[in-house]
């Protein structure tokens, strides 16, 4: 189940839900009013050293900053 971030409209307090897809917005745990998604961009993680492992060993001269060679 994904992880969604919600906002009570009544005290607006965040608060975090492992929620099915597609269900109804949860009561606020404080103070059981309505609820409403909050749309936030996900985290990412960028690690540029392992990037190149995903490469064919071979295709690139170099470190992956030359022309492609048709290997």
């Amino acid at each position: 189940m994904p992880l969604y971030e919600y906002a009570c409209e009544k005290c607006k307090q965040h608060f975090d839900e492992f929620m099915p897809v597609g269900s109804e917005p949860p009561k606020c745990p404080s103070c059981k009013g309505a609820s409403a998604r909050v749309w936030t961009v996900p985290a990412t993680e960028w690690n540029p050293p392992l990037a190149m492992m995903h490469r064919a060993p071979g295709a690139f001269d170099g470190a992956g900053r030359g022309s492609y060679t048709g290997k």
